[in-house]
């Protein structure tokens, strides 16, 4: 590899590993523990967190460091005239394109797959694992802080009139049964908060109080102990691999199977009519569940390989502004890019979902950065 390229691959690895740094840093300590106090972590859990969560604030800041630092190290070469000095000695400009497409924007696109597949795996069981350990610290931090703790998801909601240690003065549980409408709310004199970690539940022991359930508008005493565990969200996600798309497809066509198998269902025989009914309902979320899984396979793709649609379209934005002021590329290249491919790939992934569409139509936003990527990159040629 010539000199001159090696040049530009150390500053362009220098200035992006600075700018990743700072924004992987903004980001952990902004809008992520922000969002992990409003969970009601104390410091200790977020600091416990925070390595988990570095998969995907590094994945989301990679993107506009590398934009950055191609704007940051093109700019200033094209506005040094060094470009013009190497086009001079009668070599064509693409020849300091090429390596960086080929050494960077690929290979960071590829890190940027594996940063979300990381992130889906270990970063969120480890995360997962450290909310579920600190349940019952955060709950008796929030009641006895805004005297109440909900969760929302699992659909359940804790109010006391005091704490005293770990006594709960005068607790009120409302909850929903797991596959019921009804709601149940208990009252009791005291009570106490206990985390079941290998099943992940939160147990309350409540002692002597009343049991009412809203629908039927039924009520019981109780004078002794009584125990309620509460599942925690602690729901994760699977990393979507081919062999997952093909479980799950392998899922619907054993319905779509059952059903053909069925053939015609005479409608006087009401349970075949509902067996078939209950068929084809599983065989729509089945297929809604593999149009999501596809959906979701190709987007963690094509957004990772948005560095790629920045090193196309950031290089010849540099060298074709000639700005030293490199802040001024950057904003030209990114706000567009945001706000054009955002909005194509919402839409792409919508109608993916839906079945409308094929899953790999969420591209359409990267192919159109490419192309425009491809022509500005003619004038680079050219320049």
């Amino acid at each position: 590899m010539p000199a001159i390229n090696r040049y530009i691959l150390a500053e362009l690895l220098k200035v992006f590993l600075v700018a990743l740094l700072a924004l992987t840093a903004l980001l952990l300590f902004s809008d992520v523990t922000r969002e992990m106090r409003n969970k009601g972590l104390g410091f200790a859990q977020i600091v416990l967190v925070l390595p988990y969560l570095l998969p995907y604030a590094m994945r989301t800041s990679m993107q506009g460091a590398l934009l950055f630092a191609i704007c940051s190290v093109y700019g200033r070469m094209a506005a040094t005239n060094e470009i013009v000095a190497v086009k001079s000695m009668g070599i064509s400009p693409m020849k300091l394109v090429w390596p960086t497409i080929w050494c960077v924007g690929i290979p960071l696109s590829l890190l940027g797959t594996w940063l979300d597949d990381l992130g889906a795996s270990w970063g969120e069981h480890g995360m997962a694992r450290v909310i579920i350990d600190s349940t019952d610290e955060v709950a008796y931090g929030m009641l006895k802080t805004h005297r109440s703790y909900a969760v929302p998801k699992q659909q359940f909601a804790i109010a006391v009139k005091n704490v005293e240690g770990r006594r709960l003065i005068k607790p009120t549980l409302i909850f929903t049964p797991p596959g019921e409408k009804h709601e149940v709310t208990i009252v009791a004199e005291e009570g106490e908060l206990r985390v079941d970690r290998v099943n992940s539940r939160l147990t309350i022991l409540m002692h002597k109080g009343t049991i009412n359930v809203s629908t039927n508008k039924f009520e019981m005493r109780f004078d002794d102990t009584i125990e309620q565990a509460l599942p925690l969200d602690s729901k994760l996600h699977n990393v979507i691999t081919r062999e997952l798309i093909d479980e799950q497809a392998a899922v619907v066509a054993k319905l779509r199977q059952e059903i053909k198998d069925m053939g015609r269902v005479p409608a006087n025989v009401p349970a075949l009519v509902a067996r078939h009914e209950e068929l084809t309902r599983q065989v729509q979320a089945e297929q809604h569940q593999l149009n999501f899984l596809q959906m979701k396979f190709h987007q963690k793709w094509a957004n990772s390989f948005c560095c790629l649609a920045f090193v196309l379209i950031g290089i010849p934005v540099s060298v074709t502004t000639r700005r030293g002021d490199f802040l001024t590329s950057f904003m030209i290249c990114f706000l567009p890019i945001v706000s054009a491919y955002q909005p194509l790939q919402f839409v792409g992934a919508s109608l993916a979902q839906s079945g409308d569409v094929p899953a790999y139509t969420v591209w359409f936003g990267n192919f159109v950065l490419f192309g425009i990527g491809a022509w500005l990159l003619r004038k680079v040629e050219k320049f």
